[in-house]
């Protein structure tokens, strides 16, 4: 979405203030993810485009102006890849066809309206997941999870729930508790709403090897789905996903599409190279000690993602960011 319109130092300023607020107050809501509050704060600017509210666009270029510079506050003020996915996807979808429509006001409207409509189903896909992703747990089986993925929750909750399937759920310690909610890790998360229902059991880092003999399934969220077809994750999911391999278990990937990513890493030095991750998060070599909050997980090693989408190959992954960018 090109555009040469020049944005003054004080509607910079105002657009940041804006994007940043509606960002931060989203991200402290308990539930809502990174990439769901930078739609939100997107979807808040387009609504913002008129005069009372002080971002005022007259042209169709000054509106696309408008949007990119809030796209491009959000993407430098968070490292996440889900934001930087998710802006893009916002973008893409409410200009499809609205910045077509020759009479301004009219554009204006339908992007507004497209933003809201983004939001509202960017909000609820994980009910198309949770529905996919349950139909694969059934009696009696093990499933491994590693680290906290909301999406993972919502399709272990239907599973033990709504389909009373009885099984049995491992949860990796990760040496540490989940990034944003330090005091509660992500056993206690898992356990305090379905040990109820199935048998809830930590599983120390060092231990997975030894246990994934008795694994039936992986289950794991993403930060980030890329166009190999592969996932960016919690440090620790490459090793599991190996293990997996070795031992024949399949590995199942619950995301939301708004996360699937333009990029194509090979390897893991190609996170920092492209932007995936952060220098300061990727840790220097220099230093005594080298702690990546993120790794790249091949499409090799992963079976199945289950997506709003549907159920998709790895292969298949490519093929869906053509359509969803066209």
């Amino acid at each position: 979405m090109p555009y040469t319109m020049q944005i003054s130092d004080d509607l910079k300023a105002k657009i940041e203030d804006l994007v940043i607020t509606v960002f931060t107050n989203a991200i402290d809501t308990p539930g809502c993810a990174y990439a769901i509050a930078a739609i939100r704060s997107l979807s808040m600017l387009v609504g913002a485009t008129t005069e009372s509210a002080g971002f005022e666009a007259m042209t169709i270029m000054e509106l696309q102006a408008i949007i990119q510079e809030g796209r491009k506050v959000l993407t430098e003020y968070s490292q996440e890849p889900s934001v930087s996915s998710g802006c893009a996807l916002f973008l893409r979808f409410i200009t499809r066809t609205g910045l077509e429509i020759p009479d301004f006001e009219e554009c204006r409207q339908t992007l507004i309206d497209r933003a809201s409509g983004f939001v509202s189903a960017a909000e609820t896909s994980w009910r198309k997941i949770s529905k996919l992703g349950s139909a694969f747990i059934t009696d009696g089986v093990t499933v491994l999870v590693h680290g906290y993925s909301r999406v993972v929750h919502r399709v272990l909750h239907d599973a033990a729930v709504p389909n009373s399937t009885e099984f049995t759920l491992l949860v990796t310690q990760c040496g540490a508790a989940d990034a944003k909610n330090d005091e509660q890790s992500a056993f206690n998360k898992y356990a305090s709403d379905l040990s109820q229902y199935v048998k809830v059991k930590v599983v120390s880092d060092l231990s997975i090897g030894f246990m994934m003999d008795r694994v039936d399934a992986v289950m794991i969220g993403a930060e980030a789905v890329v166009e190999t077809g592969g996932i960016i994750n919690r440090t620790g999911t490459y090793q599991i996903a190996m293990l997996a391999d070795r031992f024949d278990v399949p590995v199942y990937v619950a995301v939301e599409a708004y996360k699937f990513n333009k990029s194509y890493p090979l390897r893991q030095t190609d996170l920092t190279k492209l932007g995936l991750i952060s220098q300061e998060v990727d840790g220097s070599y220099s230093s005594t000690s080298v702690a990546p909050q993120r790794d790249y997980t091949p499409p090799e090693l992963i079976t199945l993602l289950f997506t709003d989408l549907g159920a998709l190959t790895p292969n298949a992954v490519s093929d869906e960011l053509i359509k969803l960018y066209q």
